[in-house]
């Protein structure tokens, strides 16, 4: 009811406060014993255009690099440390600009984007050199197919529940809030603005209209009750070299956690 009568107000300022509202990530607890095994890394010293994130870097040999999602952070993700450590890869993960214990985003206090995931990632590959896979989760995935497009190579994909499709996500964001088409469109449009994107260009089931995918293992639970199974799927049928693992009682966070998945990734990755 407020945000309706801030339209017929002020379209301007309901459509800037929806954007602020879409790039706060919410804000998840970081468990001890996470904190714990970060602890175990070698702290990289790394920003974005003067903004320090946190990042760590566990074992030595070809680099995969852990990417969490919306706001998650590197903890979420250290059950993947030891496996592929033990197996000859240098494990990387970081905490997004906004997320965690990284500093504040360009687009100020408790926000962030998938973009400045993104320039993150290439700031990462820059400092360690060559990235041999990317293991990334819900948002991660978004993430991660803007940085495949702006030209990062990489062997292999791990997408873990993965959001490939924002576009819709941010259609059922306006619907939910009852927007008319008109502020719909107009919030998009300065969200998009605000961080230089189109939203077109963030679905990854559009990928191989803007790069050469590389070969993919997609693992999304069928009950995931954040991300559908169907955004899975999309990549699944859409990228060439895929392969898709259905989990069940897992949902959108110990799907991290599980021992099979963990392993299939580790496999996955060093076949």
């Amino acid at each position: 009811m407020a945000l309706r009568i801030l339209t017929a107000i002020s379209p301007s300022l309901a459509s800037r406060l929806l954007t602020r509202v879409w790039f706060t990530p919410p804000r998840a607890p970081l468990r001890a014993d996470a904190r714990a095994r970060l602890t175990e890394g070698t702290s990289l010293s790394l920003a974005l255009d003067g903004r320090r994130f946190a990042a760590w870097s566990f074992g030595s040999g070809p680099a995969v690099l852990l990417v969490h999602g919306w706001g998650g952070h590197a903890g979420q993700l250290v059950g993947f440390i030891a496996p592929l450590v033990e197996r000859g890869y240098r494990v990387v993960t970081f905490d997004a600009l906004g997320h965690g214990q990284s500093s504040n985003s360009a687009l100020g206090r408790r926000q962030g984007s998938f973009v400045e995931v993104a320039a993150v990632m290439r700031v990462i590959v820059d400092a360690v050199g060559p990235i041999h896979a990317v293991v990334a989760h819900s948002g991660g995935a978004i993430s991660t197919g803007i940085a495949l497009s702006n030209g990062l190579g990489v062997g292999r994909v791990v997408l873990l529940a993965p959001m490939t499709r924002p576009s819709l996500y941010a259609e059922r964001f306006g619907r939910w809030l009852g927007l008319g088409v008109a502020l719909g469109d107009a919030w998009q449009q300065r969200a998009g603005e605000r961080v230089g994107f189109r939203w077109a260009d963030l679905d990854l089931h559009t990928a191989a209209d803007r790069f050469t995918p590389p070969p993919v293992l997609v693992v999304h639970d069928r009950g995931d009750k954040e991300v559908p199974l169907a955004d899975g799927q999309a990549v699944a049928d859409s990228w060439p070299e895929a392969s898709m693992v259905e989990t069940t009682g897992l949902g959108h966070r110990r799907i991290l956690h599980d021992a099979a998945v963990i392993a299939r990734v580790a496999e996955f990755i060093a076949p």
